[in-house]
């Protein structure tokens, strides 16, 4: 339970003389109220920010109807604050909504139009999966382009529907001695994080080997160049 301390600050008269109650007032706060709602009481309360301090209160009717419009105003000003914070913040959102879709929509057209050069060159777009399907029946030499996740293990190089090179993920065996210099300088950054790219080049045969030894021959990418 709250303990209440009451200092009555009142104007009386002593000896025939006025007493002034601002002189009783013990802080600027005190004096404040004094000078708005005159005679007042000190009592222990919780603060705005939520701290126990002292409040002083009108002690008389016109005191207390004044606060009680002063309290009013205070509360509609804060909620008209509050308001404005709220729509500041939708607008904040919409515009970085409307800045991440107008991001997205540059980044989309760009690349449709390097799709469009690159078919123009004839690497033709397909799916990683389609190609890991298809790959023993598209005739060597065919150019093609795909994209997916640069993975390596041991010596084998791959593009792969994931950031690794597992069974239960289609994958594509790539061979990049021939590519570009520039990708072979994105493919040696890429093993030391995670790459998403397309990589274009043309089918060929090859052998995977393990531990120095050929395991199989499968279809493979030689890469020509990246993006």
């Amino acid at each position: 339970m709250k303990s209440t301390i009451t200092i009555v600050l009142l104007s009386v008269l002593v000896g025939g003389c006025a007493f002034d109650p601002m002189a009783s007032c013990p802080d600027q706060a005190c004096r404040q109220a004094v000078a708005r709602y005159g005679p007042v009481e000190s009592k222990v309360c919780d603060l705005p920010n939520g701290s126990p301090g002292i409040c002083y209160l009108p002690r008389t009717e016109k005191g207390m109807a004044l606060k009680a419009q002063d309290d009013e105003a205070r509360r509609l000003k804060n909620q008209q604050e509050r308001e404005e914070e709220v729509r500041q913040e939708a607008e904040r959102r919409a515009r970085a909504e409307q800045a991440r879709n107008a991001e997205i929509e540059r980044n989309q057209k760009m690349v449709e139009a390097r799709v469009a050069a690159d078919e123009a060159r004839g690497y033709r777009h397909v799916e990683l999966k389609d190609f890991v399907l298809d790959r023993k029946t598209i005739a060597l030499g065919t150019k093609r382009a795909m994209t997916g996740f640069y993975a390596v293990a041991g010596q084998l190089e791959a593009l792969s529907a994931v950031p690794e090179i597992h069974d239960r993920f289609p994958y594509a065996v790539l061979l990049t001695n021939s590519a570009s210099r520039k990708s072979r300088e994105r493919f040696l950054n890429c093993r030391t994080g995670v790459c998403r790219l397309t990589v274009l080049g043309h089918t060929t045969q090859c052998v995977i080997t393990a531990f120095g030894m050929p395991t199989r021959t499968d279809v493979c990418l030689a890469v020509e160049d990246t993006w």
